[in-house]
């Protein structure tokens, strides 16, 4: 019907004759047109009309007189005189069937952030099955197209609202809903190093990326932004924070953190022209090889990165990273003194080296002290002890108190002195070089004596 606010009717109806009811007709042959939609520019009118049997119906009414076939036809009508509907759905399961279609609206807002596909399109909804879909009017034979679903079912009111988005009211929850477009977000992907890669201390790790997007398509490196954060124990570190380009490079520290319970975690943020962000993360971690430490005889200490540690001991490292490792001489186990002597792989006392990329051993090899007898017992050695083949001098370390000079006698095991020798030192001197080339095989005193102070060192000689 069509009737002016007061009841009365308005002009331009189609039936200008016949009873006051049929006056007020605007048009006919329809079941149950529960709702409907003008367009709020062109005024077009679309009836939204329930059917009984199989089909649902969306009818346009712009024309007043028009039949739409009800109660002879349902659907698509055959009979002449007849108008067909622009869309018809039929009755099932599933998004594009229903059974009862209980809201439409022309969606042409003033504004709105919907893709412009969707402008001065009609959409309609289903009260059973929970989805809505639209259709362009301006189509001669307009097609479905899904929109939404999943809405759970018992929907109505299908409307525009003045901010350009869509609402409907739902029965079930009791509930007014409003259908918010949220644009796609840029892709952004990391494309070197791969998720898990590895490193070593040292090592130049490069990163590089890519970023697609719906609107802009391929993203400049003005869009880029990295972040490298180190990420050990319970601590966080930012190692490099980068904008404006597609790849860039950072150099792992081979000092410093030592745990291999650490990583690093790349970090890629893309921003489209529409501040929209998206954001890809890699995480790498280091690679690993054993460090087993021991002494001969076993169980002496060392010290690495400053910390003593007991041998034999297994310590994990990352490859590449720079240890400092260093030995305690003299020590003392039980009665037994002992003087470090040479590791088995060369090199000074101290050392500083890399973690090769596999497991190793270090040895260091410690000689007994054969016996020191005197006031300053264990105090003073003299090595290597026993002397062996190629041995001219031993290295005799004296106690800070025979500063500033000591005599030093050997004697063979019948009381013979078969050398003597004064040497002048300071305070910071800790040991003095003594020659024994000239001794023979066999068990020898070498007595020092600095004032009052006297001690005795058995050397064993045994080239």
């Amino acid at each position: 019907m069509r009737i002016n606010s007061d009841g009365s009717v308005p002009e331009g109806n189609p039936f200008t004759s016949g009873s006051d009811q049929k006056l007020r007709v605007w048009a006919y042959g329809l079941r149950n047109p529960y709702t409907f939609s003008i367009h709020p520019e062109s005024g077009r009118i679309m009836l939204n009309e329930v059917g009984q049997v199989t089909w649902e119906e969306i009818n346009d009414a712009t024309v007043g007189g028009q039949n739409f076939g009800w109660p002879d036809e349902e659907g698509m009508p055959q009979a002449p005189g007849t108008s067909a509907p622009v869309l018809v759905y039929s009755h099932g399961s599933g998004d594009g069937r229903g059974c009862a279609i209980t809201g439409g609206t022309f969606f042409s807002p003033s504004t709105t952030n919907y893709p412009p596909e969707y402008h001065g399109k009609y959409f309609y909804q289903d009260y059973c099955n929970g989805w809505i879909n639209y259709m362009d009017p301006d189509q001669e034979a307009p097609e479905a197209r899904a929109f939404a679903t999943g809405l759970g079912p018992f929907n109505l009111g299908l409307t525009t609202g003045p901010d350009g988005n869509l609402y409907y009211l739902s029965r079930e929850d009791k509930a007014l809903y409003k259908i918010v477009y949220m644009p796609p977000v840029p892709a952004a992907t990391i494309t070197a190093p791969e998720e898990g890669s590895s490193y070593f201390a040292g090592e130049e790790i490069t990163f590089s990326g890519a970023a697609t997007d719906a609107k802009d398509g391929d993203l400049p490196p003005e869009a880029f932004e990295w972040s490298v954060t180190f990420h050990h124990e319970n601590s966080i570190e930012e190692i490099l924070s980068l904008s404006g380009v597609k790849e860039g490079s950072f150099v792992v520290p081979d000092e410093g953190v030592t745990s291999t319970e650490a990583w690093y975690r790349i970090v890629l943020t893309v921003t489209d022209s529409d501040g929209l962000q998206h954001r890809d993360t890699v995480n790498i971690v280091p690679r690993t090889a054993t460090l087993h430490l021991n002494t001969e005889p076993e169980g002496l200490q060392m010290v690495l990165d400053g910390e003593t540690i007991h041998t034999p001991v297994s310590v994990l490292n990352v490859q590449g990273m720079k240890r400092v490792l260093n030995v305690i001489s003299p020590q003392i186990v039980g009665q037994t003194t002992y003087q470090f002597d040479h590791w088995i792989h060369g090199g000074e006392p101290s050392q500083a080296f890399r973690i090769p990329d596999r497991d190793t051993t270090l040895v260091a090899v410690f000689s007994a002290v054969v016996g020191v007898e005197g006031a300053d017992h264990y105090q003073t050695v003299a090595m290597p002890n026993p002397v062996t083949q190629g041995v001219q001098n031993v290295e005799v370390t004296l106690p800070s108190e025979y500063a500033p000079g000591v005599t030093i006698s050997i004697v063979d095991m019948l009381s013979r002195e078969l050398a003597r020798s004064s040497h002048t030192f300071n305070s910071d001197q800790k040991s003095i070089m003594v020659s024994v080339e000239h001794l023979a095989n066999g068990m020898y005193h070498m007595i020092l004596q600095s004032g009052k102070r006297r001690s005795t060192v058995r050397l064993l000689v045994s080239r």
